[in-house]
């Protein structure tokens, strides 16, 4: 008996052990439904550290017609379009195998996928690279890329930033085409981030190289120093003389030559490459003064060994004047001929009634000062006196007609009809008593 119960037990053990396996068995399985599938979804991209609108590592696995396959270490791969990776050219600029920057646009577009950008990425690490320069004061390079509307529009690591006319250029810029499809280096004067707007500055950064270039010649200039330089313009007065770094100089027009000048444009072109010496220097003000005619020695040293007075000599008219005229002896050594050494009449008659410019003529010195720097003439000393040509030309005794000139207590001025304006006669007469009736008259004898 106790072994039948034995066996009846270990059958109901047995059976209960069966069911129990029947039960493991026939139990229905979960079916995932959408929302647990997300979840599932969404806690392996968080395993991988993917979050929306973020910068990740993928690697190049195929670049198709259309796009281009990114491995980001998920079961599927992200796909993003051919055209942001071509570059100014078309040129595509990835490879199989390469690792770059992505931008996680969302988590899944609905297929499973990771919807990613490349332009995207590129322009969020440009925009914080930018923001760096910008913060921290540097100098960036950019592409001039086209003109727009008051100025250019720059590629600035695959930013659009905008460049104002008046800060392109430390003068106004009248070619707007030179700057085109060029690069240059920027300051960053201002950002949004909103829409990623930039402004840029080329201005400043050239003005800051002028100024250090300037200090740089301005340090090592001194007067009596010779320097070559190239003309920017001319006018009467004078020159401007630039000679680097937009470091000028002044010329002025009575520091061309030792001659007298008019007006410098006479001797100087826009454009000229001359020497000229430093005659003075105002650092406080960064002004230069230039000069030619001190390249070579004063003519007016030692003028005294050159020149004696009552020497004759011959000189060309350079200038004529109301008060007389002025004779060029040698390049920078002139002479003042005075109205009233230019003839023995007594009338006062304007130099150019006499000579004329540029007119070579033979004077005499009468007189030098050497510190003065003056030198004066005579023409009519080396002319004939009026009592000479009378002399002549008439006898003792003689009538002449001539026209009364002036009268005074002591007689009267006759100018002789043959001696035009070279003198006026002195005639004395006795006894007479309408003086303003005679028309003839003699000479008397000459002492």
């Amino acid at each position: 008996m106790d072994d039948v119960k034995t066996v009846e037990n270990n059958i109901e053990i047995q059976e209960e052990n069966n069911s129990a396996v029947e039960e493991i068995e026939v139990a229905p399985v979960e079916t995932a439904d959408e929302d647990s599938f997300k979840e599932l979804f969404e806690k392996s991209l968080e395993e991988l550290h993917i979050e929306k609108n973020s910068i990740i590592k993928g690697k190049v696995i195929e670049v198709q017609d259309k796009g281009v396959m990114i491995n980001i270490g998920f079961k599927s791969e992200g796909f993003i379009p051919l055209s942001e990776f071509r570059d100014k050219n078309g040129e595509i600029t990835v490879k199989p195998g390469d690792e770059i920057d992505v931008y996680v646009i969302n988590k899944e577009d609905g297929f499973g996928k990771v919807r990613l950008s490349r332009k995207r990425a590129l322009q969020l690490l440009a925009w914080t690279k930018i923001k760096e320069f910008y913060e921290g004061g540097h100098v960036i390079n950019g592409f001039v890329t086209k003109k727009v509307k008051g100025g250019f529009e720059v590629d600035l690591k695959g930013l659009k930033a905008f460049l104002p006319y008046s800060l392109a250029d430390v003068k106004p810029v009248k070619n707007i085409n030179f700057f085109i499809n060029r690069y240059y280096d920027f300051k960053i004067i201002s950002i949004e981030d909103k829409n990623f707007n930039i402004v840029l500055d080329r201005k400043s950064i050239l003005e800051e190289s002028l100024n250090r270039k300037r200090e740089a010649i301005y340090s090592k200039l001194s007067e009596g120093e010779i320097i070559e330089g190239k003309i920017d313009f001319v006018k009467d007065e004078g020159a401007v003389i630039n000679f680097g770094a937009d470091v000028t100089g002044f010329l002025p027009a009575s520091k061309i030559s030792w001659g007298r000048i008019k007006s410098a444009k006479s001797f100087l072109r826009k454009g000229d490459v001359i020497k000229c010496k430093v005659f003075q220097i105002d650092k406080e003000k960064n002004k230069v003064i230039l000069s030619i005619k001190d390249l070579t020695p004063d003519p007016w040293e030692n003028i005294s060994e050159k020149y004696q007075p009552g020497s004759k000599v011959k000189g060309k008219v350079v200038s004529l004047q109301d008060f007389g005229a002025f004779v060029e002896l040698e390049p920078g050594v002139d002479g003042l001929l005075h109205v009233s050494e230019m003839s023995w009449s007594r009338k006062r008659i304007h130099p150019s009634k006499v000579l004329q410019q540029g007119e070579i003529i033979e004077v005499l010195i009468k007189d030098i000062n050497e510190n003065e720097k003056r030198i004066s003439l005579s023409l009519k000393a080396i002319l004939e006196t009026p009592w000479e040509i009378i002399e002549k030309k008439y006898n003792v005794g003689e009538v002449v007609k001539g026209k009364i000139q002036s009268i005074t207590p002591f007689g009267l001025f006759v100018d002789g009809e043959k001696m035009k304006t070279l003198l006026f006669i002195k005639m004395i007469f006795h006894g007479q008593k309408n003086l303003l009736t005679l028309k003839k008259c003699i000479i008397p004898e000459m002492k």
